[in-house]
């Protein structure tokens, strides 16, 4: 853990944030998973190259409304 935060080391907060926003899916809470994403996104921008594939699993409306929940969060962030 030290190794984690200690020496500035964001991945714990992208992984937690990302498995989040994939559970949330999971269970339906698209908008939800949306602002999940936005953090995991804020944290690093690596999560960011897994935005198309959430086009392909998720159909058009809901993948709009995870794109919009993404783009609102992040600019509020």
């Amino acid at each position: 853990m030290i190794e984690l935060t200690g020496n500035l080391h964001f991945e714990a907060f992208v992984v937690f944030f990302l498995l989040l926003a994939l559970y949330l899916l999971v269970h339906a809470k698209v908008w939800q998973a949306g602002v999940a994403f936005a953090f995991s996104i804020a944290s690093k921008l690596l999560p960011a190259i897994f935005l198309p594939l959430f086009l392909i699993r998720l159909g058009l409306k809901r993948s709009l409304i995870f794109y919009g929940s993404v783009l609102m969060a992040t600019g509020l962030l």
